[in-house]
């Protein structure tokens, strides 16, 4: 569960409001950065995470979507369903409803850069015998890489499909 503040939460802070909400054997998880809390725990058994971002942290991260960046922001909250908003969220559902078309070449062509352009000499220390970590290190980049441009292309297909699906289902129906 996400919550976007106004102002950022120290960490304690955070684990106290939890506790508060009934939540047990809390922990942390992650990176905790300027902007970002993130606690942990269960209620009646069930796992439960929870996040607190400043508003100034979460307008950034919707900027980043837009600057190229790659992270579950824009999926997170291009899905997010809100439980009580000022209306943050619904705005950056409409930004982020046309993101995909113009970020899709941008994230296939940074994930596709290192199989062009290099010098071939260089690949000579991957194939190099005795070098196993150096082709293991190249194999696991570019199974990363990959795995980036079928994200980037299966989220631009999902939002196609759906887009059309709700076109077809409000022009075709009496």
């Amino acid at each position: 569960m996400l919550f976007v503040i106004d102002e950022e939460l120290e960490l304690a802070d955070c684990f106290l409001l939890a506790a508060g909400a009934g939540l047990t054997d809390l922990g942390t998880w992650g990176e905790q950065r300027a902007g970002t809390s993130r606690v942990s725990g269960y209620r009646d058994e069930v796992p439960i995470e929870l996040i607190w971002w400043s508003r100034l942290h979460a307008e950034s991260a919707v900027d980043g979507v837009f600057a190229g960046e790659l992270s579950a922001t824009a999926e997170a909250l291009a899905n997010g369903i809100a439980l009580r908003t000022s209306g943050l969220l619904g705005g950056w559902q409409e930004r982020l409803r046309h993101y995909l078309e113009a970020l899709v070449g941008v994230w296939i062509e940074e994930a596709a850069l290192k199989w062009g352009g290099f010098a071939a000499a260089g690949i000579l220390t991957v194939v190099r015998p005795g070098e196993r970590l150096a082709l293991l290190e190249w194999m696991v980049d570019d199974a990363a890489r990959l795995v980036r441009i079928v994200f980037a292309r299966a989220c631009y297909w999902k939002r196609q499909a759906r887009s059309s699906f709700r076109s077809f289902w409000t022009t075709s129906l009496p």
